[in-house]
């Protein structure tokens, strides 16, 4: 029995993706350098302690990049809630249902 957990263990890591294994590291990743280093329509930005490629968040005024983005330890069942500028905080959206 575990022989075959250790196989189906190894068939996952090998058939994942190698951005997944990237995610699995965590944050202090440096993914990127430069804008260069990103897809189309992404930009190289910091999360705080490495540097992943992001997509720049819009705001109502337009087009608005978050030069910080929250890291935050908390989990929010209904998404994090975002400022004025349209950047995301560590504050938790509401329950839908409730309001």
């Amino acid at each position: 029995m575990k022989i075959a957990v250790i196989f189906l263990f190894a068939a996952l890591v090998v058939s994942s993706h190698a951005f997944s294994l990237r995610q699995l590291v965590g944050t202090c990743v440096e993914m990127c350098s430069s804008d260069d280093d990103c897809g189309q329509g992404y930009h190289c930005r910091s999360n705080g302690c490495g540097h992943t490629c992001q997509k720049p968040f819009l705001s109502i005024g337009g087009l608005h990049d978050c030069r910080f983005n929250a890291i935050c330890n908390n989990y929010c069942f209904h998404g994090h809630a975002h400022d004025a500028n349209g950047c995301p905080t560590c504050a938790c959206n509401p329950d839908p249902t409730t309001t």
